[in-house]
């Protein structure tokens, strides 16, 4: 199933772990893209497959209270936390979005892998005009309050995955 499922990715990636604990779910299936219009393609055909193959399928949206994205894109060896606190994916760095289906399909989860982005790199603490970013975290409310919003300039600095 986990091949079939793969086969699926064409411009986007995905990777297999296990469904948090306190889900009634076996496995969860983490899809990141580079847009959320093929997120969203993506996630309904992964979904409507598990389906025909007589498994549940229930799609996490980043708004559901109690599941960390974040959390199952990294246990799904699909990037790592950077300095920005974003996942930075070797494909497509810190601009990939992410999907979660979690199903009681049980699916080998992928085998963990080392990313080493940020060691040596700094674009995104010397990118981000309000200091929020710095080698010890994140201060969110900093970049709120500088810009009004998220400005998004460390995206555009991060040499990881551009051009992709």
């Amino acid at each position: 199933m986990k091949q079939e499922i793969t086969e699926f990715a064409e411009d986007t990636i995905i990777g297999f772990t296990r469904a948090p604990p306190d889900s009634d779910f076996e496995s969860a299936i983490v899809i990141g893209a580079p847009s959320l219009e093929m997120l969203e393609g993506l996630t309904r055909q992964i979904k409507m497959y598990l389906t025909t193959k007589g498994h549940f399928a229930e799609e996490v949206s980043s708004i559901e209270e109690g599941i960390d994205i974040k959390r199952l894109a990294t246990s799904a060896s699909l990037g790592a936390i950077g300095k920005s606190t974003l996942v930075i994916t070797p494909e497509f760095g810190p601009r990939a979005r992410f999907s979660v289906i979690l199903t009681d399909a049980v699916i080998d989860v992928d085998e963990p892998r080392e990313f080493d982005f940020c060691k040596d790199c700094n674009a995104c603490i010397e990118a981000c005009p309000a200091g929020a970013i710095t080698d010890s975290g994140y201060d969110r409310a900093a970049c709120e309050h500088t810009r009004g919003n998220i400005c998004v300039l460390c995206i555009a600095a991060c040499p990881v995955g551009k051009g992709k």
